[in-house]
């Protein structure tokens, strides 16, 4: 995995070249420093007890830096993650980074660690080692359902005339549009990452919603809006979507899904 320039984010286009969906095989990331910092948060909540000290022990010894603003009552105010001589406020890196983000993902904070927590925050971070298997077998994902596998597997099913292919970009567009959604590729163009646009005028990112693979959609972070924006993506995409995952993903998915189609 590679970081792209440190200090800048990736530009983000509403009208990117989108080619015909087929799988492909997962990719070697590419990723900008700030959305690698996201990765190393999201799967330091998942590894780890869900406690602010764990969570700075870990982005450090993974190569992220930890800044934390402490109240009077020694509980975390704020965050700033630091990375390749690049700095975040949790805000800046989106809605589910800020403090009530993480602290609505499960973040706790006892009281009774908070000797810890400094002596925690002293050490400097350790060299980035980004964990390329953790993110590539993240087991939540929404891939194509069984007729769309069988579709897909018929001879000549990728093969799409020109019309086609124009008339598939036209209404992917519309549909980013319609679920206000931005998106992006990678340097090798083998995987794209949607994001949830913001409300704010600039258009900020506010937050990822889920990568697609070609043949899967991974979803990072059980948000409902994250599953539900892979869902609807899923059945633009294929017709069609199978929920594979942890049980507790499948259980929010099939949840949402059923309460949007109720």
């Amino acid at each position: 995995m590679t970081l792209s320039t440190p200090g800048r984010r990736p530009t983000l286009f509403d009208d990117l070249p989108f080619p015909d969906p087929e799988p492909a095989a997962l990719p070697s990331l590419t990723l900008a420093v700030d959305e690698a910092i996201r990765l190393a948060i999201d799967l330091e909540l998942r590894a780890r007890p869900k406690e602010a000290v764990d969570l700075v022990r870990g982005l450090i010894q993974g190569g992220i830096g930890v800044k934390v603003t402490l109240a009077a009552n020694g509980r975390p105010a704020g965050f700033r993650f630091e990375l390749e001589g690049a700095s975040f406020k949790g805000s800046e890196l989106g809605d589910d980074y800020t403090l009530a983000g993480l602290t609505a993902r499960g973040l706790e904070c006892d009281p009774a660690r908070l000797a810890e927590l400094k002596e925690a925050l002293a050490r400097p971070a350790g060299p980035y080692r980004p964990a390329v298997a953790e993110i590539l077998s993240w087991p939540d994902r929404i891939e194509p359902g069984p007729e769309a596998k069988r579709a897909l597997a018929r001879p000549g099913a990728g093969r799409k005339s020109a019309a086609e292919r124009a008339a598939f970009r036209e209404k992917f567009r519309a549909f980013a549009r319609e679920e206000n959604l931005l998106y992006w590729r990678n340097k090798n163009d083998s995987a794209m990452v949607f994001y949830h646009r913001s409300a704010t005028p600039k258009g900020e990112r506010a937050g990822m919603a889920f990568v697609d693979r070609g043949g899967t959609l991974d979803v990072r972070i059980a948000l409902d809006r994250n599953i539900g924006a892979a869902l609807r993506y899923g059945i633009f995409k294929w017709g069609s979507v199978a929920i594979i995952g942890a049980p507790s993903f499948i259980a929010r998915a099939e949840a949402f899904n059923c309460k949007k189609n109720s």
